[in-house]
């Protein structure tokens, strides 16, 4: 501080973040306020006795205030060009060391024309120091990555060092059952010095016995975090947006410290209309940016895995108060269901998440006793994949649920072990995501499925006894997301697949298989369908140009380079990879001339021979799309 002639802090608040205007008011007045500080302090009436002191520090506490009040309103009625000359007087060429304190937002443009603002009035030597919750605000006003200071949370060691400091009486032996305790507490403040500090100095007033600090973590500890801590965290939700205010709310549905797929989380968020894309804009584009403000602009996320390749960010999670602060602002219309857990839904409750493992001792219909019209989303956010096929969720279950919440958004059934999915579905008008995943005997759906307009998400992974896709897939036409790896027993593609365009993930394509007589049945184009042949058609993928990620194509047969362009390949821009499979007799020429047709599209060909024999050939061509 000695280094400096004129050193100015400020409080950037978030209303001020694109207005340059603001903070240049901000620091003349608190460089005309220090003037008038020093000028009070020096002044020798304000040096007598202590009651004089005291009646001074009245009397200048409100002229201080009245000075300020009426600087500002001078400052507000002035012009532009006004105003940065009384900036330009106010520095005067002085070494300047200014603080801006609390930063939310920052445009890189806003920085730029500042720092030029500045550079013509301050002396050499000045500097500014920025501080900020915002990743994305380090970046833009940092003039190289090393003037970044990031602070992250404390490690489990240091933060029991500090919570011991605040909790523990010094030189008091303290019991191990109560160490125990305290290392339960440690992890739930999650390394926030601010959180150990409040909990530690709480704890400090209580006796060192095990039944009080059992009593406290059990039953206080989450009325401290939500009335001592939770509102300084909460200054983060506060600055949001209203779009992400609702999207971070809704991921309260998810279980402390669990790590979340960020393509997931796009989806869930699509489902509950969370997400507003602007003209032409993609939906899970726009879902990206949100992720992506959500860990840097306001890091209320922590990136837990990226993609090396394009720099995506493919999973993060949420430190454990700040799920709490989700789970506080989700307020009554989230309701997380722990195990055990008894009680019957709130009637306000809008999303319902279960954080643990639903097994057949545990009954669900029994929470919804009554129609429940306000639920949007019923997650298993922690059911495991089991290997037996247990049927842990009865068909009938199924039923209540469905006719109990008519206005479900989300339906999360994955790995329930069901066998059969109630014809009842259909009456789910206003479903857009469902999960059946990891149902190991579910062999089909019912075609009612197809009734259900508005689906956008079907996740029907590791389905592995599933046969085939509903006959009328083709009404679904707001359906984007088709999840079929590791259904080994998929048998085909229902004809008409290829009407659903908006269509963006498909994982596979399965081809009808040979017959295993040894007729070398080839995959046919639809002009040379005949009655006795019912075989689908490569055609079927011509329009599907919004595919993005990984598809595989399984099964071909004696498919040429002619009919191979039926596939549109060269057209599927968005794909990042293919894969062909194919068996019996390949015309590896063809497709080679197939392949060589889209290389401006799918670049760098890779063949592997899996396995061969007389009578059968099995292959892979693995195209990378270097562009994606």
């Amino acid at each position: 501080m000695t280094n400096f002639d004129l050193p100015i802090w400020v409080n950037v608040p978030y209303d001020f973040n694109m207005r340059m205007r603001s903070l240049v008011e901000g620091i003349i007045v608190s460089k005309a306020k220090n003037s008038l500080h020093e000028r009070i302090r020096t002044d020798p009436e304000n040096c007598k006795t202590t009651t004089h002191q005291k009646t001074i520090h009245s009397e200048t506490s409100d002229e201080i205030i009245s000075f300020i009040e009426k600087k500002k309103q001078h400052l507000h009625n002035l012009n532009e060009d006004e105003l940065y000359y009384e900036l330009r007087k106010a520095i005067d060429g002085k070494r300047l060391l200014l603080v801006l304190d609390g930063v939310w937002d920052m445009h890189s443009e806003m920085w730029l024309a500042f720092k030029n603002l500045l550079a013509n009035v301050v002396g050499d030597g000045s500097r500014i120091l920025i501080t900020t919750r915002s990743r994305l605000v380090g970046k833009i006003t940092a003039s190289t990555e090393k003037d970044v200071h990031m602070l992250t949370h404390l490690d489990e060691r240091n933060s029991c060092d500090l919570f011991q400091r605040f909790a523990f009486p010094p030189g008091k032996p303290v019991k191990s059952e109560i160490v125990e305790i305290a290392v339960g507490i440690v992890k739930r403040c999650g390394g926030n010095p601010f959180a150990l500090e409040t909990v530690g100095k709480r704890l400090n007033s209580i006796n060192l016995e095990t039944e009080d600090w059992s009593s406290f973590f059990n039953t206080e500890f989450q009325k401290v975090v939500n009335e001592k801590i939770l509102p300084s965290l909460k200054l983060s939700y506060d600055v949001l947006p209203p779009h992400l205010k609702h999207c971070f709310a809704y991921c309260g549905v998810f279980p402390q410290q669990s790590e979340i797929d960020v393509k997931n989380l796009i989806h869930l968020w699509m489902a509950q209309g969370l997400i507003f894309p602007s003209r032409g804009q993609q939906m899970e584009y726009v879902g990206y940016d949100y992720v992506k403000d959500l860990c840097e602009r306001y890091s209320l996320f922590e990136q837990v895995e990226v993609d090396h390749e394009n720099g995506f960010v493919t999973k993060c999670k949420m430190p454990n108060l700040i799920h709490d602060l989700a789970v506080h602002v989700g307020g009554p219309r989230l309701a997380t269901l722990k195990e055990k857990d008894k009680r019957i839904i709130d009637e306000r409750s809008q999303n319902v998440s279960f954080h643990f493992h639903f097994d057949r001792s545990w009954k669900i219909p029994s929470l919804f006793h009554e129609k429940r019209p306000r639920i949007r989303t019923i997650i298993l956010a922690s059911q495991l994949q089991e290997e037996n096929d247990w049927e842990r969720l009865r068909k009938s279950a199924c039923e209540k649920i469905i006719s109990r919440c008519k206005k479900l958004r989300t339906l999360d059934l994955h790995s329930t072990g069901i066998k059969a999915v109630p014809e009842s579905i259909g009456k789910l008008k206003y479903l857009r995501y469902l999960d059946l995943s990891e149902n190991k005997a579910i062999k089909a759906l019912p075609e009612s499925i197809t009734t259900i307009p508005s689906l956008m998400t079907l996740k029907l992974s590791s389905c592995y006894g599933l046969k085939e896709l509903p006959k009328d897939i083709r009404k679904l036409v707001h359906l984007k997301h088709l999840e079929i790896d590791w259904c080994y027993s998929l048998t085909h593609m229902p004809p008409g697949l290829g009407q659903l365009t908006q269509l963006e993930t498909l994982s596979e394509f399965v081809l009808k298989r040979s017959t295993g007589d040894g007729k070398q049945t080839p995959t046919l184009p639809k002009c040379l369908y005949t009655k006795d042949v019912d075989l689908e058609s490569l055609e079927e993928l011509a329009e599907l140009n919004n595919l993005r990620g990984e598809l595989k194509i399984k099964h071909l047969r004696n498919v040429d380079a002619e009919y191979a362009k039926v596939a549109n390949l060269e057209r599927k821009e968005h794909l990042k990879s293919l894969i062909l499979s194919w068996e019996l007799d390949l015309d590896s020429d063809g497709i080679d001339k197939a392949a060589n047709k889209s290389q401006d599209t799918l670049e760098g060909v890779t063949s592997f021979q899996i396995g061969f024999s007389r009578s059968q050939i099995w292959s892979n061509f693995h195209y990378k799309n270097a562009n994606a």
